[in-house]
């Protein structure tokens, strides 16, 4: 028995149909991997954080020791890197 992938939808009764008209469904014995259905950005819901909250990134990265430097040090530091 040889394993062939058909993208196919189930009607409301039950019935396959295959998505492209061209292929053929055969009769007989089939493993179904049903697929979740797709959803928007919108169906997502709200990101956990306002994007727009930058105090929590603020206050993240000033107790973290690698910002603790003067600015341009920091900066300095992070340009030799890709040096």
């Amino acid at each position: 028995m040889s394993m062939q992938s058909i993208e196919v939808e189930i009607d409301a009764a039950g019935r396959v149909h295959a998505v492209d008209p061209q292929v053929a469904v055969p009769a007989g014995p089939a493993l179904l991997t049903p697929l979740a259905p797709r959803r928007t950005a919108l169906e997502h819901g709200a990101p956990a954080e306002r994007p727009d909250d930058w105090r929590s990134l603020v206050g993240a990265l000033s107790g973290s020791p690698s910002w603790r430097e003067p600015p341009q040090a920091i900066q300095d530091r992070l340009r030799d890197e890709w040096r």
